[in-house]
């Protein structure tokens, strides 16, 4: 399990455009911050999936409504390739005199 702090910062480059775009071609900045926790765990031999959940508290917004966006998200991938064992090889060396 991983938790952090996470921030962000967004800023529109282009304006509105479409069929929904009837009162002007806003464009929208907007930063936030918030808490986000993750978690890695094994499907199958093969398989590894992650979950995460994040908020942040959106500020300084211009043509947006802020206030705060939450996300949970779930994926599964390939899990990483196991590392072979090493095995332990003492070599013992005894010089005797003649």
């Amino acid at each position: 399990m991983a938790s952090r702090f996470g921030w962000l910062v967004y800023q529109q480059l282009s304006g509105d455009s479409g069929s929904g775009a009837r009162v002007g071609s806003f464009e929208s900045p907007v930063i936030g911050v918030g808490p986000q926790v993750g978690y890695l765990f094994p499907v199958s031999d093969k398989y590894q999936g992650y979950s995460n959940l994040k908020g942040y508290k959106e500020f300084a917004s211009g043509h947006r409504a802020d206030g705060w966006n939450t996300w949970l998200s779930f994926s599964i991938s390939a899990a990483p390739p196991k590392q072979p064992k090493r095995s332990r090889c003492w070599v013992s060396l005894a010089i005797e005199p003649r």
